[in-house]
């Protein structure tokens, strides 16, 4: 007698998503202080869920496919999404940490919700990129994100009208935030 796991076939359309609102469901929402709209779809196997993201907020907007794995604490993704003028401050709900950022990213994250920052591998290529009033633009980067530090091990940027290569590099995540290039 074998149980068949559980699978989903979930679409939903927000037209007004408050991530906060939906902290006693989801604990990893408490920070996220962002209004949206949102579509998706789930399916699959809750260890293997297919999904389709299209969200649009006061902390940019995301569209893309990833796969999730919600039988893991803190749960998994692996996809890749473009996003258009994602604003961390909101995300982080630290309105001293502003960013503007426009680009692809790939990933293959432990997304640690609601627990501890994401960890895993990630690529990005964009048109521009800016944190906390640093700018670059037509960026590329890879590298890795650990429990401390965001670990870039190359990326290629104009930044202030200079062309910038970095071939290994990390941004601390935590204060005082330091930096290696």
């Amino acid at each position: 007698n074998t149980a068949a796991p559980t699978t989903i076939d979930l679409q939903v359309h927000a037209t007004r998503f408050a991530f906060q609102e939906w902290a006693g469901v989801i604990r990893g929402l408490t920070n996220i202080a962002i209004d949206s709209t949102f579509e998706t779809s789930l399916k699959g196997p809750v260890n293997r869920l297919a999904t389709d993201l299209r969200l649009t907020g006061t902390g940019g907007g995301i569209t893309g496919q990833l796969t999730l794995d919600t039988t893991v604490p803190g749960w998994r993704g692996a996809g890749a999404v473009d996003v258009d003028r994602l604003n961390l401050a909101r995300w982080l709900n630290r309105e001293d940490r502003p960013s503007d950022i426009s680009g692809h990213v790939t990933f293959d994250l432990a997304l640690e919700l609601g627990r501890r920052f994401p960890r895993g591998v990630y690529a990005f290529q964009g048109p521009h990129a800016m944190y906390m009033h640093y700018a670059a633009d037509n960026l590329r980067a890879r590298g890795q994100l650990t429990a401390t530090e965001v670990l870039i091990a190359d990326a290629t940027a104009t930044a202030y009208g200079a062309a910038v290569t970095a071939a290994d590099g990390s941004i601390g995540i935590d204060a005082p935030f330091p930096f290696r290039f």
